[in-house]
């Protein structure tokens, strides 16, 4: 019986938990209970997913959030392809490019007008309409050399029980062309969870938390990787910053995406020095630029793309 006979293409189901967790593990996103399999759930059924199954058990899952992406006129209706996975019974089979596709589609049906994802490489999701987008610039710096004068406030300690508190902000910050919003607050919950060691500081206005930075750690001396970064104005920005600096003492690296609309090496200390000083070591400086996001506009074409692959996996056996 060909393959494709039996690929059997359907929405997930709370049955499936045993299964996409079994999946995770697979393809390495679970290692040593972490992240938590119940923060793994949560993620997954909080937004739609679609579920490729072989012989009666699901062996691959693509999962979507809706959102809204900011452009120059307003908002438009988003979904985001937040995981594409695919068990070790299913690969190269068509799994992953049936199951997003399928799972786009139906958002489409829905109502998002543009698409996201991040890519593993470029040139798979091409096959689905999928452009690349900008470049994002990737600061590695020892957050002493930070030339932001710490502020006289001191941050409070944020707990992941305060998750939906965090996504409301998220949703409030300040942001540039093309930044998202998702709606569900599984979403900064899940981004919680997977910060290995995390932890984070904020600060109060008017008794509610305004702006604030949650970062992963790996090691005393770090690096500490700064996972959301929330601010609506200049002056939140440079007491977050602050904040990171007062960390200078002890930890010798810190790894953040730039700000929106920031250049972020100018609120850095003789930063070529530091590049050059620790080129290669453990606490190298330094500042890569990389588009490792993608993007297309939802249309009717998505109703034939499962046909697609289907003859594309045909042609290629």
């Amino acid at each position: 019986m060909s393959i494709l006979n039996i690929i059997k293409l359907r929405s997930y189901q709370e049955s499936d938990r045993e299964a996409a967790l079994r999946i995770w593990h697979e393809v390495g996103w679970i290692e040593v209970d972490f992240p938590k399999p119940e923060a793994v759930i949560s993620f997954i059924e909080s937004g739609r997913a679609v579920a490729v199954e072989l012989h009666g058990e699901a062996e691959a899952l693509a999962t979507t959030n809706g959102g809204s992406i900011k452009t120059e006129s307003g908002e438009l209706p988003f979904t985001g392809v937040t995981s594409v996975t695919v068990g070790r019974l299913a690969r190269k089979i068509g799994a992953a490019g049936r199951a997003t596709a399928q799972a786009i589609a139906e958002e489409a049906a829905a109502g998002s007008a543009v698409a996201g994802l991040s890519m593993f490489e470029r040139g798979f999701y091409n096959r689905l309409g999928f452009g690349t987008g900008s470049y994002e610039h990737y600061f590695s710096f020892d957050p002493a050399i930070l030339k932001v004068a710490p502020g006289d406030r001191l941050p409070r300690r944020l707990k992941a029980e305060e998750a939906e508190q965090i996504h409301q902000v998220r949703r409030e910050r300040k942001r540039g062309f093309g930044a998202l919003n998702f709606d569900a607050p599984a979403m900064s919950a899940f981004s919680i969870a997977e910060s290995k060691n995390g932890f984070g500081l904020g600060f109060y206005e008017r008794g509610k938390l305004s702006h604030f930075f949650w970062a992963s750690v790996r090691g005393g001396a770090g690096p500490y990787q700064v996972n959301l970064l929330c601010y609506k104005n200049q002056r939140q920005l440079h007491e977050l910053l602050g904040a990171i600096k007062k960390l200078g003492d002890q930890v010798r690296l810190v790894k953040m995406f730039e700000p929106p609309g920031v250049q972020l090496q100018d609120f850095l200390r003789k930063s070529f020095t530091h590049q050059s000083i620790s080129k290669g070591g453990q606490y190298e400086n330094r500042i890569i630029a990389e588009a490792f996001w993608q993007l297309r506009i939802c249309n009717s074409h998505f109703e034939v793309l499962t046909s697609t692959l289907q003859n594309e996996n045909a042609s290629n056996r």
